[in-house]
C-alpha cells in the first residue's frame, strides 16, 4: 500500500525535530498519544535530570511568517488539558519548504493572556497562536534555560537558586537616579529583609530585565525574549509597592516562583488597602496569576477582603475575578477557591449601590455554581437574582439559553425547552438553542418531535463540526426511539429500580435470562435510562455480536462521560458489526469520541483488542493505526 504524503510528512518532521534537540536528551515518542507527540527528558552529560517538556508536532509544506510569527489554528479544547499536566508544553511546526521548525511554549502564551484573551478562548473553538521561535541544534543554552524556567513554573516545589540578579535601570527627567535606585534598596534589602535577589544597576538598557520609567509611570518586565509593561504609583510609599508587583512578576517569569509568591504576598499584606481603585483594575490579572503559580491562590480571597473592608468593593469583586479565570495545576485548589469565590460575592451584595452592579455579582456566581460546583439549583435561583436586578438579562439569548440547560440537569425538561425556545426567539448566539431544544423534547419522551427539530437543525447553514456531529448522534437515538417506542412520558424512578434490583440478583444468583427480561421492561418504562441500556449491552454481549453496537451506540450518546461504552462500540464499528448504510454516524461517532477522551481513548482501544487472544500485536497495531487515519480524514 503506497504511503500518503501527509504520513511521509509526519515522519519528516518527526526526523527533523530529533535532529534539532541536543543529542543527549531523550524523546520518548508518545504512542498512543495524548496530544502530544514527544515526552522530551533533558539529561547533564549523562547524568538525567527531573526537567521535561511535552511537544505537539505538526507539519506543512509552506506557510508565511508575518510580524508576529507563523500562524497556527489551534483548537481551544486542548488548552485546559495541556495546561493542567506536569510539564511544559511546546507547540511545534515543521515548515517542509524552509526545512525549519518554529515554536511556542504554550505556558508563556497562557501567561500573556489578559481577561478579554481568557473571555475569547471560553467561547471560541480554535484561536490563532503565533509561534515565534526558531528551533535550531546550535540554541542548546537557550532551549535548556526555556525548559527549566517553565518546569519551575509548572512545579513550585523543584526548588530554584537561592538568588537572582535583577538589572535594574531607572529612566527619570524630574529625580536623581542613583538617590532613587538607593530608596529601592533600602526599601527591599533592608526594611523588609527581603535577600533572595540581588538588584544591580544596568549600564545599557539590553542589559536590563527591570526598567522603572518614573516618567511613563510604567515598569518594563524583559524576559525570555519577551516583554511585558506593568503600571507603577510613583507617589512615595506606593511606589515601592508597585515595583514589589513588577519584580515578582520577573522573578515568576524567571523560575523564581515561590520567591515571587512570598514577595508579592509579603507586600500586599501590609499595603494593598492603600492602593487605588483605577490601579487594582489594571494589575489585578497579575496580582492573581503570581499567586496561582505560586500555589497560593487562596490569599487572593483573603486581600479580596481586606479590600472590601476598606470600602474597595469593585477593586475586591476584580481581584477575586482574576483568581477564579487563571489557570490552576490543582483541580482540588480550583473547587476550594470557586466555593470561597461564592461566599465572598454573597458578602458583596449589600455593598452594592446600584442594581446593575448587584445583577452582575449574581450572574459572577450562577457561571461558578453551574460551571465548577455543579449545584444547579442555587444557579438557577441566582439566575433569576441576577434579572431581577438587572433587567438587562431579559433580553440576551445567553441568559435564556444558560438557565435553559440548568433546567435539563435537573431534569425539569419542560421548563428547559421553553427557555431554549425564548433564546431562539431572542437569536441564538454561541449556545446552539435549537439543538437542545430537541434535546429537551427528546428527554421529555417526545421522540418523533424532537426528531423533526434535530432535522430542521442539522439543515441549518454554518453549523460548527463539534455541534454537527453531537446532534448529529442525538438525532440518530431519537430517530430509533421513535420508531420502536411511543411518545410517552418517561418512568424514570421505576425503570431506575429495576435496574438496580437486577444487579443484585445478577450478583447473588447469576441468572442472566431473567436479567435480560427486566431489563427490557426498564428500557420500555424509561427509554433514555443509560444503566438499563450498559446493563443490557454487558449481559447479552456474547449472544449477538452483529447487533450488540446499537446497544453500547445508545450507552454512549445517553453518557457521555462513560469511556467504557465508547470504546465498545467503537471496537465493535472498527471489527464492521455495523450498518454501513450510515456513514454519517461512524464519521460522528468516531469524532465525538476523541472530542470526550482524547487520547485516553486509544488506550481503552488497545486494552479492548489486546484482551481479544485471537489478534496478533501486530494486527493491534495496525488497527489503531487505521483508527487515526479515519480520524485524521475528519
Amino acid at each position: 500500500m503506497q504511503r500518503t504524503e501527509s504520513h511521509i510528512l509526519e515522519d519528516e518532521s518527526r526526523l527533523r525535530f530529533k535532529q534539532s534537540i541536543p543529542r543527549n536528551w531523550i524523546p520518548r515518542d508518545q504512542t498512543p498519544d495524548y496530544g502530544y507527540n514527544f515526552d522530551v527528558q533533558i539529561f547533564d552529560n549523562e547524568t538525567p535530570t527531573p526537567f521535561h517538556f511535552y511537544v505537539q508536532l505538526k507539519s506543512t509544506n509552506y506557510i508565511k511568517k508575518i510580524n508576529k510569527g507563523i500562524p497556527l489554528p489551534f483548537e481551544t479544547k486542548y488548552f485546559k488539558l495541556f495546561s493542567q499536566g506536569p510539564f511544559p508544553v511546546m507547540i511545534c511546526l515543521y515548515i517542509k519548504r524552509t526545512n525549519k521548525l518554529h515554536y511556542l511554549w504554550l505556558d508563556d502564551y497562557f501567561n500573556s493572556l489578559d481577561l478579554a484573551e481568557y473571555k475569547d478562548i471560553n467561547s471560541q473553538k480554535t484561536k490563532t497562536i503565533y509561534l515565534n521561535k526558531e528551533l535550531k541544534q546550535n540554541n542548546k543554552r537557550q532551549l535548556e534555560n526555556e525548559v527549566k524556567r517553565l518546569n519551575y513554573i509548572r512545579n513550585p516545589n523543584i526548588l530554584s537558586d537561592d538568588t537572582f540578579d535583577i538589572y535594574l535601570k531607572l529612566n527619570s527627567e524630574s529625580s536623581n537616579n542613583e538617590e532613587m535606585i538607593r530608596k529601592i534598596f533600602d526599601y527591599f534589602l533592608i526594611l523588609h529583609k527581603i535577600k533572595y535577589f540581588n538588584l544591580l544597576k544596568a549600564e545599557k538598557d539590553k542589559n536590563s530585565n527591570l526598567i522603572i520609567n518614573l516618567d511613563k509611570n510604567l515598569s518594563i518586565i524583559k524576559y525570555n525574549n519577551s516583554k511585558i509593561k506593568i503600571p507603577i504609583l510613583t507617589d512615595n510609599e506606593n511606589l515601592f509597592t508597585t515595583i514589589a508587583i513588577s519584580i515578582s512578576y520577573l522573578l515568576l517569569q524567571s523560575g523564581y516562583v515561590k520567591n515571587a509568591g512570598k514577595l508579592l504576598i509579603e507586600t500586599l499584606s501590609s499595603n494593598l488597602t492603600y492602593l487605588d481603585d483605577e490601579y487594582l483594575y489594571k494589575t489585578f490579572m497579575i496580582i492573581s496569576k503570581i499567586l496561582q503559580k505560586s500555589n497560593n491562590s487562596l490569599y487572593i480571597i483573603e486581600f479580596s477582603k481586606n479590600l472590601k473592608e476598606f470600602g474597595k468593593i469593585k477593586a475586591s469583586e476584580l481581584l477575586a475575578i482574576g483568581g477564579r479565570i487563571t489557570v490552576s495545576f490543582d483541580d482540588s485548589i480550583n473547587k476550594l477557591y470557586d466555593k470561597n469565590f461564592v461566599d465572598f460575592n454573597e458578602s458583596l451584595i449589600p455593598l452594592y449601590d446600584s442594581d446593575e452592579s448587584k445583577g452582575i455579582c449574581f450572574y459572577n456566581m450562577v457561571n461558578t455554581l453551574r460551571n465548577s460546583l455543579k449545584d444547579f439549583r442555587k444557579a438557577i435561583k441566582y439566575y433569576f437574582k441576577a434579572r431581577r436586578y438587572f433587567t438587562g438579562y431579559e433580553k440576551q439569548s445567553y441568559w435564556w439559553a444558560e438557565l435553559g440547560g440548568a433546567f435539563f440537569m435537573i431534569n425539569k425538561f419542560r421548563l428547559s425547552e421553553l427557555f431554549y425556545m425564548k433564546s431562539m426567539e431572542l437569536g441564538e448566539e454561541t449556545i446552539p438553542s435549537h439543538g437542545l431544544m430537541a434535546e429537551a423534547l427528546l428527554y421529555q419522551g417526545k421522540y418523533d418531535t424532537a426528531t423533526k427539530e434535530l432535522e430542521i437543525y442539522l439543515n441549518k447553514e454554518n453549523i460548527g463540526k463539534s455541534h454537527f456531529t453531537k446532534f448529529y448522534l442525538k438525532w440518530f437515538l431519537s430517530n430509533f426511539l421513535s420508531r420502536n417506542f411511543k411518545d410517552s412520558p418517561r418512568k424514570i424512578i421505576e425503570a431506575q429500580e429495576i435496574v438496580s434490583n437486577v444487579t443484585k440478583k445478577i450478583i447473588s444468583n447469576g441468572n442472566k435470562n431473567e436479567a435480560i427480561k427486566e431489563l427490557k421492561k426498564a428500557i420500555y418504562l424509561d427509554p433514555l435510562c443509560e444503566l438499563a441500556w450498559y446493563n443490557y449491552a454487558v449481559a447479552v454481549s456474547n449472544d449477538k455480536k452483529d447487533e450488540i453496537f446499537l446497544e453500547w451506540t445508545i450507552a454512549s450518546i445517553l453518557h457521555s462521560s462513560d469511556i467504557e461504552s465508547w470504546t465498545n462500540a467503537l471496537c465493535l464499528m472498527i471489527q464492521e458489526c455495523v450498518d454501513k448504510t450510515d456513514p454519517t454516524l461512524s464519521w460522528s461517532f468516531i469524532y465525538q469520541a476523541f472530542e470526550n477522551f482524547n487520547g485516553s481513548l486509544i488506550i481503552n482501544i488497545e486494552n479492548f483488542f489486546q484482551n481479544q487472544n485471537n489478534l496478533e500485536k501486530k494486527s493491534i497495531i495496525e488497527i489503531v493505526a487505521t483508527l487515526k487515519k479515519m480520524l485524521n480524514t475528519i
